[in-house]
């Protein structure tokens, strides 16, 4: 588990550096399947989150786009992205509703969260091996 950085100048590789392993989300081929474009990339709040300002298709055929925001905290979750009904009509509202959307989130209650979730699995992972090799005869 590692702080987010501002890695590259480029919003797409700056996002794939910093959420690859911790999120799927902004893989080459995730973009492609939902016909998103990452617009900007940015780690905020001492490295404890990362943005970015998304376009997307807004329906199958990819005919209408929509633009939102989508933060996440330093395990790669989601912790604030409009459903593509209340996406917004460009990156300006976008952006808007990004401020509005840090707001409204803690960032070190978020990070603490991430590291106690991420803690227990790695506790509960040990004790699964111990149990395996305890097995073997």
């Amino acid at each position: 588990m590692n702080l987010y950085s501002n890695e590259h100048s480029n919003p797409t590789y700056n996002a794939q550096r910093n959420l690859d392993g911790r999120t799927h989300y902004v893989d080459a081929g995730t973009l492609r399947y939902h016909k998103a474009r990452i617009l900007k990339a940015k780690a905020t709040c001492d490295g404890l989150l990362f943005y970015l300002i998304e376009s997307c298709a807004a329906d199958p055929n990819g005919h209408k786009r929509i633009f939102r925001h989508v933060i996440f905290d330093i395990e790669g979750r989601v912790l604030s992205r409009p459903d593509l009904e209340h996406g917004c009509k460009n990156r300006a509202q976008a952006e808007k509703a990004l401020c509005s959307a840090m707001e409204l989130i803690d960032n070190k209650a978020s990070a603490l969260a991430a590291i106690d979730r991420k803690e227990k699995y790695t506790i509960e992972e040990c004790a699964r091996m111990r149990e395996k090799i305890s097995a073997i005869k």
